[in-house]
């Protein structure tokens, strides 16, 4: 009975340590990520390692903590994002930090300021989604007429 117990708590701590890490090839990802966008030296990037694993370890702990609770997991990963947005702040220069940045402050446009970017011809563009939206409302519009005239 003693034997049983003691596989059921080792299972269940084994489980429970396995849910809380990240794994190497999320965290392999995001440094080449960073890698590509920063430039970064291969010193700086093995001192970032380690703060994208704290990162990424403290978002899947707040999507376990607040389960169905959006604005709580929302608060508490904005706090881990600002944090990490410091400690990158301590390795890599201003001009690389500026490269991250911008990515936030993107996303918090509202949805008629909202761009997307669209690759054409090899060329990186960006276009407002209140234009796109408007293009295919005239799009259905269009298709819609068609399909009255053929009948």
């Amino acid at each position: 009975m003693k034997r049983i117990v003691l596989v059921v708590v080792l299972l269940t701590s084994m489980l429970t340590v396995k849910a809380q890490t990240v794994s190497s090839a999320e965290v392999k990802k995001t440094v080449a990520h960073i890698t590509l966008v920063c430039g970064l030296s291969p010193s700086q990037a093995e001192d970032v390692k380690p703060v994208v694993e704290q990162y990424l370890k403290a978002r899947k702990e707040n999507k376990q903590r607040c389960g169905s609770d959006t604005k709580e997991l929302n608060r508490l990963n904005k706090e881990a994002h600002e944090n990490y947005l410091i400690y990158l702040g301590q390795i890599l220069n201003t001009s690389q930090l500026d490269k991250i940045k911008p990515k936030r402050s993107y996303h918090k446009t509202t949805r008629t300021n909202t761009t997307h970017h669209v690759i054409h011809n090899g060329q990186l563009t960006h276009k407002s989604l209140s234009e796109e939206s408007k293009k295919h409302k005239k799009e259905n519009e269009d298709n819609k007429l068609r399909k009255k005239k053929k009948e």
